[in-house]
This record gives C-alpha cells, sequence and structure tokens, in this order.
C-alpha cells in the first residue's frame, strides 16, 4: 500500500514539473514570438543561415513556416500525449504506461529542429538537406534560364553598355522562385554596394551556377554587351554539359543497378532450380533404399 502511495505521489509530482515546463517554455515562445525574436522577414542582409532559422524553420528551402509556431504546436502536441497517458494511467488499467512515456519522449527528441547533436543526425538533418537539394535544382533551372534569357537580350541590343540596372530590370520580369532574391540584391546595388549584393546573392542561392552567373553582374557597367555574351555562352555551355554528364551518371547508376538486381534474380532462379533438384535427388535416393 506504501509502495503505491509513493508511486502515485511521484506520478502527480512529475505530471505538476511536466504541466509547469511547459506552460513556461510556451509563454516563452509566445513572448519571443510576439516580440520579432520569431517572425516577420529578417532586413539584415548578413545574417547568417542560422540567425535566418530562427525567423523561418525551412529558410534556403524555398518554403516558409515560422519557427516559433512550429515549438507551439510540438510542445503543445507532446503535452496533451502527457496528458492523456497519466489520465489513462490513474483511470484505466493502462498496462504499457512506460513504453507510452518512453516513446512520448524520444517523439519529443526526433522532432527537434537541431540537425544534430554531436556525431548523431537527427530526422530534421534528413529532411532539411532533402528539401534544399530540390530547392537548388530550382533555382539552377532558373539560373540557366536567366543565362538564356540575357544572351537572346545582348544579342538584340549590339555592342552597347546597357547598364546594370536596365539588365537587372530584365531579369526580374521574368524571374519566378528567385524573384525576392533578385529584389533585396537590388536593394544593395542600388545602395553601391555591389560586392554585398553579389555576396548575397551567392549566400541565398548557395549554387556553383549562382556564383559563376554573380561574377559577370559586375562587370554589366563596365564592358560592352558583346563581351558579356561571349562570357555568358562559355558559362551556358558548361552548364548544359554539366547536365549532360549528370544524366549519364544516373542513367550508368541506373543501369548498374538494374543489372545488379537482373544477376541477383537469376543466381536466385539458379540456386532455387539447383535446389529442387538436389532434394528431388535426395528423395528419390531415399525412395531406392526404402524399396
Amino acid at each position: 500500500m506504501l509502495y503505491k502511495i509513493i508511486y502515485y505521489v511521484l506520478i502527480i509530482l512529475l505530471f505538476v514539473i511536466s504541466f509547469v515546463f511547459f506552460s513556461k517554455v510556451l509563454l516563452s515562445i509566445y513572448r519571443q514570438g510576439k516580440h520579432g525574436r520569431y517572425t516577420g522577414t529578417s532586413n539584415n542582409f548578413n545574417d547568417t543561415a542560422e540567425d535566418r532559422r530562427k525567423i523561418n524553420i525551412l529558410d534556403g528551402t524555398g518554403f516558409s513556416f515560422p519557427l516559433y509556431i512550429y515549438q507551439i504546436i510540438r510542445y503543445v502536441f507532446f503535452g496533451v500525449c502527457l496528458v492523456l497517458i497519466f489520465y489513462l494511467k490513474f483511470t484505466v488499467s493502462f498496462s504499457s504506461y512506460n513504453l507510452h512515456l518512453i516513446l512520448c519522449f524520444v517523439l519529443l527528441f526526433a522532432t527537434s529542429t537541431r540537425e544534430r547533436i554531436g556525431r548523431l543526425k537527427l530526422p530534421f538533418y534528413y529532411f532539411y538537406n532533402y528539401m534544399k537539394k530540390i530547392n537548388r535544382h530550382k533555382y539552377n533551372r532558373e539560373i540557366y534560364r536567366t543565362i538564356s534569357q540575357l544572351i537572346n537580350l545582348f544579342n538584340m541590343k549590339g555592342d552597347l553598355i546597357l547598364g546594370s540596372n536596365y539588365i537587372f530590370d530584365q531579369v526580374i520580369k521574368f524571374a519566378d522562385i528567385t524573384k525576392p532574391i533578385y529584389l533585396n540584391m537590388m536593394s544593395l546595388w542600388n545602395m553601391n554596394k555591389h560586392e554585398d549584393a553579389v555576396e548575397y546573392f551567392n549566400r541565398s542561392m548557395g549554387t556553383k551556377d549562382a556564383k559563376d552567373l554573380s561574377n559577370v553582374f559586375l562587370k554589366f557597367d563596365h564592358i560592352k554587351t558583346g563581351e558579356l555574351k561571349l562570357q555568358l555562352q562559355h558559362y551556358h555551355n558548361n552548364m548544359r554539359l554539366e547536365k549532360i554528364t549528370t544524366r549519364e551518371r544516373i542513367n550508368e547508376r541506373n543501369g548498374s543497378i538494374i543489372f545488379g538486381l537482373s544477376i541477383t534474380a537469376a543466381l536466385i532462379v539458379l540456386l532455387n532450380f539447383i535446389v529442387i533438384v538436389l532434394v528431388l535427388e535426395v528423395f528419390s535416393t531415399f525412395g531406392s533404399i526404402g524399396i
């Protein structure tokens, strides 16, 4: 009897501590969000990726989801699960109480927004990097179209020096997912911070193709369109060759996988045939001995 009393007192104490802890966490997250730490859009172009992800948990993926909302959903869900587990423990015979309690804490740990704990990679690491990879492919496709657009523009304008503002205006007209990046870059560019604008463009895109294109940006106001066209054609050809090489590697990899699966299937069929023959031979031998 005394053991049960101590047991239930400890459970109630754990519930109260958990409730107080989560109340403070939710209040803290709400206050931080209300004061703008986790809301809005950062206007500091020098913010690191970690700083930007304190505002948008999916920064760099092309999507936006405020961190404070995610944390509220996460902790509220965890708190509801704890309350439900304690309720079932006190009201009905809940034999798997300890298992569900452990699973609840494992779920809280697995949904953390941290990418690593030491050398251990958390689920968010794989999800976030997969989303960034998809977004970078989209950026590269649009950069490829932008270079093609600029080549056509330079073909029409001849050997004139068009000026960076005019060229960027033409690029922004046809930009899609990269338009916000170009607009932010133009804010720095118009303040005569060309190096900072190019650095922001490279950091926001995060691809080799973007870095190659940004090297041309600084030359818009200084050399004629004919020379710019030659450089862009060089980058354009390199990108096309890289795409062809990547496609060939993917086809080669897929071919190797299919070949390996075919060989494995053939070996399994052959092994199955050998086993069947051996089994029939053994049964035939036993039958002869019995006769």
